[in-house]
């Protein structure tokens, strides 16, 4: 069996002779047939980037009309990390509180990857978790309250954060102002 050498020309008459396939069927076989795949695979890739752009440019228009309902301007929703602060400030959350437990926590991470302390990296990491994840149930729980809507929606809204503020920017909802505070808009 060591050494011993395969004809793969033999192997293909072998196929034609006793199995009735064709040269195309057994080039398919032998993986030369692999452009159709890549062709599938490529087609694939421009529709996953065509529907990211469409939602992408959903989320855009969602973000703007909810700022505008808000009484903030709608090309502020554009603006990255002014769009966070001025969401937050619709939903009457602390942006800088947040800002910088987030900033402090990577920090924390960062000491941990120079000092090679594994430890520190693995607590920083579930640090910003826990962070991410009270930010997440707060910001669902005031962007409900701050619309009017009810339980049901809030926990909607944290588990489908995008979709959930599509139907808030799409949809008649109203902006009844930031919970627990006045009911005026953000700013006007």
């Amino acid at each position: 069996m060591e050494g011993e050498v395969y004809d793969l020309n033999a192997i293909f008459d072998n196929l034609q002779a006793n199995y009735n396939i064709t040269e195309t069927e057994s080039h398919v076989a032998a993986g030369f047939g692999m452009g159709g795949v890549f062709g599938i695979l490529a087609g694939m890739g421009i529709a996953l980037f065509v529907v990211s752009i469409i939602w992408y440019i959903l989320v855009i228009i969602s973000n703007w009309r909810i700022f505008t309902k808000a009484g903030e301007a709608g090309w502020k929703s554009i603006i990255p990390i002014y769009n966070a602060y001025i969401f937050c400030k619709i939903i009457g959350i602390s942006f800088w509180k947040w800002f910088l437990i987030f900033l402090g926590i990577s920090v924390l991470s960062g000491i941990g990857t120079a000092v090679n302390a594994g430890w520190l990296i693995t607590i920083s990491y579930i640090a910003l978790l826990v962070a991410y994840i009270w930010y997440a149930v707060r910001s669902a729980i005031n962007t409900g309250e701050a619309f009017g809507k009810g339980s049901g929606y809030k926990v909607f809204l944290f588990f489908f954060p995008e979709i959930a503020k599509m139907i808030l920017g799409f949809g008649s909802s109203e902006y009844k102002g930031v919970p627990g505070g006045d009911s005026k808009p953000a700013s006007k």
